[in-house]
């Protein structure tokens, strides 16, 4: 700067100072210019004050609001860079880390504090929250001159835009993994099709009714009142088509702009609900719901439902598909009416079902003289499964007694014969048990402790004490006519 010139200061900002579009220099009748020049000193510094807003909580997911800021950023000022973390002896270099936005894409985002190059000293830094009813979410502090204070406002607005019209979780397909926040991307185009499973007419009709008109016609729901949340139980033996039914509710939700979260064997119950809440409207599918229903820990289970009751609240665009092998598992608390909303059994097949599948799935190769209701019969109460395992069989039989350049065709023979093979471990399925559960710790205790009485009072009668449906730890023993607590 050469002798005589002067620093520019910038424009004069603040909301102390009223303006107006002329050139005309308005000031109080009396005013000193030693006061003038004083409260614009004032004015100057004061905006050129350093202050930090309180912490902007976004309702996304951490890796979400990561990506919304650094699309933000780089579109509006063109380039995005970390700076140094601050540490007591030096600035440890910027550090980043790739985030998948799909299952084949990934970005690289600055992680801790972000520069706005278009401004003096100011800086945002993105982290994350534990919020009381979403689990971990993203959160964004700002640290800037308080003249720049609207601009960095209108930066959080855009990057709330961003993440309610761009979000990298909202209406894709989702998996919850153990107790991670951030879910797994799942990929729908390998689901099957409405037109890739066969189940009885009964079903088919109760599936379609229950859980695929909602999914395709939830926008028109909501324009007429009727609530999307609802509960759907697929209950049935193994090998029906209920864990496909899931996948193809999944590909359906995804086509609709609905959110579908699968929950991993293991995953956090909680988190999952979390999920489904913060990417509403949402499809939830749990696998053996019995699983987290019929530990026989009453507090286990109690906590459960109530997080179950959290998406059925009148807030929640939350649909829930749940699957079970064992009805008979499932905590009555759970099928009390306003906790599911429709039971649907997935069982075998039933003759046209049978004639359906085998159709489907073996198509040209199928001879014409087929007797469908010989084969039926071979099959009885064969799930889909066990139907598909024969037709595999069956292909084996003609691929062995063609010709290579011969084209197969099975027939009656090769599906009856495959049939016959499978009805020793069909049978064997059907007696087998899933061996001991194991039991809680309550109970393991009660029965330790009823064992030591027994031993200790000679040729008394013993029962537990305790509720029905809760852990049984008292002992009482009866002995002479009287109980004796143990």
């Amino acid at each position: 700067m050469s002798k005589g010139e002067k620093k520019s200061l910038g424009l004069i900002t603040g909301d102390e100072v009223q303006y107006h579009d002329g050139s005309a220099i308005i000031i109080p009748r009396g005013m000193t210019y030693d006061r003038a020049f004083e409260i614009l000193e004032h004015m100057y510094r004061s905006q050129e004050t350093i202050e930090e807003l309180e912490p902007e909580i976004f309702p996304f997911r951490p890796n979400d609001v990561a990506v919304a800021v650094a699309r933000v950023v780089q579109r509006r000022y063109g380039l995005s860079f970390g700076l140094g973390q601050r540490s007591l002896f030096a600035e440890e270099p910027p550090s980043f880390k790739s985030v998948p936005v799909s299952l084949t894409e990934r970005v690289e985002v600055a992680t801790g504090r972000i520069a706005l190059p278009t401004l003096d000293n100011a800086e945002i830094r993105v982290g994350e929250t534990l919020h009381p009813q979403y689990g971990l979410v993203g959160a964004v502090n700002c640290e800037m001159k308080r003249k720049d204070r609207s601009h960095v406002r209108e930066l959080l607005k855009d990057i709330q835009e961003e993440l309610r019209t761009n979000s990298i979780y909202k209406g894709k397909a989702l998996r919850i993994v153990g107790n991670k926040a951030e879910p797994e991307f799942m990929d729908v185009d390998r689901f099957p099709t409405w037109d890739d499973i066969v189940y009885k007419a009964e079903a088919r009709a109760a599936l379609e009714g229950s859980v695929l008109i909602p999914l395709r016609k939830h926008e028109r729901m909501a324009r007429e009142g009727v609530p999307f949340r609802r509960s759907t139980l697929l209950a049935g033996p193994y090998g029906t088509g209920k864990t496909s039914f899931g996948q193809l509710a999944a590909r359906e939700a995804v086509n609709c702009g609905v959110t579908a979260i699968f929950s991993d064997a293991g995953a956090d119950i909680n988190v999952l609900f979390q999920t489904a809440r913060l990417y509403q409207p949402a499809l939830v599918f749990i696998e053996d719901i019995d699983v987290y229903t019929s530990s026989g820990e009453d507090e286990k289970v109690s906590k459960f439902l109530d997080i179950f009751d959290g998406v059925h609240a009148k807030t929640a665009e939350v649909m829930v598909i749940m699957t079970t092998n064992h009805v008979e598992r499932i905590h009555r608390g759970l099928l009390r009416p306003g906790r599911v909303d429709a039971v649907i059994e997935i069982d075998h097949l039933d003759r046209h079902g049978v004639e359906k599948l085998i159709r489907q799935t073996v198509g040209n190769a199928l001879a014409d003289d087929v007797d469908f209701d010989a084969i039926y019969e071979a099959m009885d109460a064969y799930t889909p499964a066990f139907i598909a395992d024969a037709i595999k069989r069956a292909k084996v039989h003609a691929i062995g007694r063609s010709a290579d350049d011969e084209e197969i065709k099975l027939t009656t023979e090769d599906l009856i014969g495959a049939a016959a093979q499978l009805r020793g471990q069909h049978n064997l399925m059907r007696r087998a048990t899933e061996g001991q559960r194991k039991p809680s710790f309550e109970r393991a205790l009660s029965d330790v402790v009823a064992g030591a009485a027994a031993k200790a009072v000679n040729g008394a009668a013993l029962r537990k004490g305790g509720g029905t449906d809760g852990p049984q730890i008292a002992t009482v023993v009866i002995q002479n006519g009287e109980e004796v607590a143990v």
